[in-house]
């Protein structure tokens, strides 16, 4: 399974499957947060991409928005283990089929290390932004 195949796992591949002729490496997002919630043994990330799907509707671009985020929710987290965040940059992030045939998530940068098993992953939701650009 190479990095863009992560939509295949989730719950909900059409939301994304109309904005992305192949969807995006979650590399290439910025990994901005990550919200444990231990009521419902969920976890949600949260990533932006400086631009926008390569297919966006044309309100998005007739509005003149230039960014985009997305968040993944994992329902029925286990063997959770979470070492530094730092704000540190994700280098690698990888889901995959778990040995329970759930799902595996593995987060790994400079000073960040996560990974959990989840029973299933799903697009909790998608939005597009103007973003200002700093030179």
């Amino acid at each position: 399974m190479d990095g863009s195949d992560w939509l295949q796992l989730t719950d909900t591949p059409e939301a994304l499957a109309l904005l992305f002729t192949r969807p995006p490496d979650l590399t290439s997002f910025d990994l901005f947060s990550i919200h444990i919630d231990e009521r419902d043994t969920s976890l949600t990330l949260g990533f932006a991409l400086d631009a926008l799907p390569e297919r966006p509707p044309a309100e998005w671009t007739e509005k003149g928005l230039n960014a985009f985020e997305l968040f993944l929710t994992f329902e029925g987290i286990s063997h959770l283990r979470v070492d530094g965040w730092h704000g540190s940059r994700a280098d690698a992030v990888t889901l995959a089929t778990g040995a329970s045939g759930g799902i595996r998530t593995e987060i790994l940068g400079d000073a960040l290390s996560a990974s959990w098993d989840a029973r299933r992953v799903r697009v909790l939701r998608t939005r597009a932004y103007l973003a200002a650009r700093h030179e």
